[in-house]
């Protein structure tokens, strides 16, 4: 059995909670698919879409035509599960940069010298201990950037970022509902109220004090949703403190 429902069980659900024919159905779908297409898929309930795009000889990616803004970005590490999120960094060129004026990252030149490759870089003595100054050494945050150029359609990825290379990305893309569209069982009595809300709020034999119950309804099945959503467990307290810990030289 499916545990969910629809959008049109949604529209029926809130016609016979005010007593009114079906004649108001067209109405109550345009509230229900507004508040299912934009007011819950910006924040609550998102529509998360995935997507694995080369990068150009600009170091950029197309936008994709659903495209609404960027959740997560960045590369794979060692084909395993885990992404290297980038960062954005507004100070890129809005303009295309051609490959030839691209520079090499001194901090990735230097970090991928081997043990006495480089003047200066014996760190471990003849019994294999670390004796520390280690100066100098960037963190590789420069190469992991990106920033989104919305007048060229294009996301532009850092330069330091080989051309041909896969990136990674989860954006926020338009939800499409329609009446058959189903519908996360915690969602369903927030949309009802928002259905309720608007056309308390559009009908002018309502008086303004009913209509603002119903906003309040509205609102407050809306933090029941979000609490449903984003509960904060102890497991996930003690997860986030122990995943702090790191083994590190001590000099």
């Amino acid at each position: 059995m499916r545990q969910t429902t629809t959008v049109d069980g949604i529209v029926r659900s809130s016609l016979m909670t005010l007593g009114l024919p079906i004649h108001y159905y067209v109405q109550f779908l345009h509230y229900a698919l507004k508040c299912l297409n934009q007011e819950l898929n910006m924040d609550t309930l998102p529509l998360i879409k995935t997507i694995e795009v080369t990068l150009d000889s600009n170091n950029e990616l197309q936008i994709p035509r659903d495209f609404i803004d960027v959740i997560k970005l960045g590369r794979k590490v060692d084909n395993d599960h885990r992404i290297k999120v980038f960062g954005v960094n507004d100070n890129f060129n809005r303009n295309a940069v051609s490959a030839d004026n691209k520079t090499t990252n001194s901090d990735q030149v230097l970090a991928s010298l081997n043990y006495g490759g480089y003047y200066f870089t014996n760190f471990y003595n003849d019994k294999g201990e670390h004796k520390g100054r280690m100066f100098g050494y960037g963190n590789d945050a420069t190469s992991s950037e990106y920033k989104v150029i919305r007048d060229r359609h294009v996301i532009k990825v850092s330069p330091a970022q080989p051309t041909g290379v896969t990136i990674y990305m989860e954006y926020l893309g338009y939800h499409t509902a329609t009446t058959a569209s189903y519908i996360h069982p915690y969602a369903a009595e927030v949309i009802e109220a928002y259905i309720i809300y608007k056309f308390k709020e559009h009908n002018r034999s309502i008086n303004k004090g009913e209509m603002m119950e119903s906003k309040q309804e509205y609102y407050n099945q809306l933090r029941k949703l979000r609490g449903r959503l984003y509960g904060l467990t102890k497991t996930d307290i003690l997860r986030l403190v122990r995943g702090e810990f790191r083994q590190s030289v001590k000099v």
